[in-house]
């Protein structure tokens, strides 16, 4: 996965009113995807109740997404 600055995703979301958040779940979704995971499509973010199934799909695949690069080695 990219390594991202730690200062974007805490100040962007309340510049941009969320709309920065709901960009780099997207873009990390779509990272995860390219890594194996299977995570649905990012339209239901702004769905009510299945947002709830969205986030449970990915942090479900947050352990399958990352690399062995961004494995801590030891």
């Amino acid at each position: 996965m990219k390594y991202r600055s730690i200062a974007a995703p805490l100040l962007l979301p309340l510049i941009t009113f969320g709309i920065y958040a709901l960009v780099c779940s997207v873009k990390t979704k779509n990272e995860m995807n390219k890594s194996g995971t299977a995570i649905p499509t990012a339209w239901l973010l702004i769905i009510p109740i299945a947002n709830i199934i969205w986030l449970w799909k990915y942090s479900v695949g947050v352990p399958g997404g990352e690399s062995d690069a961004t494995q801590p080695s030891g």
